[in-house]
């Protein structure tokens, strides 16, 4: 789903009458050409944060006066094969990974 608007950030705040709404719910709303199984993939992808906060479970419920922030450029990323990472030093603390540049971390 590459758009003009897919760089950049969809920001909103959740108005009283969305109260309840699970944010799968909302986005479907909100964001244009979004239907419930792309949210759902957008939210799981990483795609979307509730005041400042990475969410991925497209059920929860929202509240009203949230940021809701939404990059949309989620929904193009390309799923990595863990088998590809070379792990360069483990530790119960940390790790090194030696990734491709791109490569998004946690």
């Amino acid at each position: 789903m590459t758009s003009p608007q897919a760089g950049r950030a969809k920001r909103f705040r959740v108005i009283p009458q969305e109260q309840g709404m699970t944010l799968r719910n909302l986005l479907t709303r909100r964001v244009r050409d979004l239907d419930r199984k792309q949210a759902a993939i957008l939210i799981r992808a990483g795609g979307v944060y509730v005041n400042r906060l990475r969410v991925r479970l497209p059920q929860i419920l929202v509240a009203p006066g949230e940021r809701i922030t939404v990059y949309l450029e989620a929904l193009d990323a390309v799923p990595v094969d863990p088998q590809s990472l070379n792990f360069v030093h483990r530790s119960p603390e940390f790790v090194v990974v030696d990734k491709p540049a791109g490569v998004p971390v946690a």
